[in-house]
């Protein structure tokens, strides 16, 4: 009602309320507003609630047919994963310091989605790891044990993933630059 969740806008009547997840047409009948409540909202001391939402439901007008579900990020209003993806792209743009990243169909969803974490940070480094509560011995990086293993160093920084690196450009007969 109004954009606003009737569960949100009267949580003591949801709370009492048997099937959660009904309808306001299955609680609106021809005779008077129909409800199954676990208990009586009027012994609760929910008698003004019970009269502003029945207020609000009675000023409703339903639209015969069953009910359809539609997408407001679209113009035509239809979901598609696409118009999410341009929602959330230029959400990012708007509040994060993130690169945007191209979910090109060659490359493979499990490296997209490698690369995707590790832009964000949230790649199982020892730093990681130990901001969500693991107890870590040392956060120094395995490999090199020159830096702190955070999700850059391990991609860019140790010295054996720039060797690995190197060697994939070679392999690539690529420039590195």
């Amino acid at each position: 009602m109004n954009n606003e969740k009737l569960k949100t806008k009267y949580p003591s009547h949801y709370d009492l309320e048997l099937h959660k997840l009904c309808s306001v047409s299955s609680r609106i009948v021809n005779t008077g507003n129909f409800w199954e409540w676990k208990s009586c909202p009027l012994l609760g001391g929910l008698s003004a609630e019970l009269e502003r939402l029945k207020q609000e439901i009675a000023s409703c007008q339903l639209q015969p047919g069953h009910d359809k579900w539609t997408c407001l990020l679209p113009p035509e209003g239809s979901f598609t994963v696409e118009a999410i993806k341009r929602r959330l792209d230029k959400v990012a743009l708007h509040s994060s310091s993130l690169p945007l990243i191209s979910w090109c169909k060659v490359i493979p969803i499990k490296v997209l989605c490698f690369v995707w974490r590790a832009a964000q940070g949230h790649i199982p480094s020892a730093i990681a790891l130990q901001s969500r509560g693991m107890d870590i011995d040392s956060t120094l990086c395995g490999t090199c044990i020159g830096e702190v293993e955070c999700a850059d160093h391990i991609l860019m920084r140790c010295s054996y993933a720039k060797l690995i690196m190197n060697k994939i450009f070679k392999w690539c007969e690529l420039n590195k630059e």
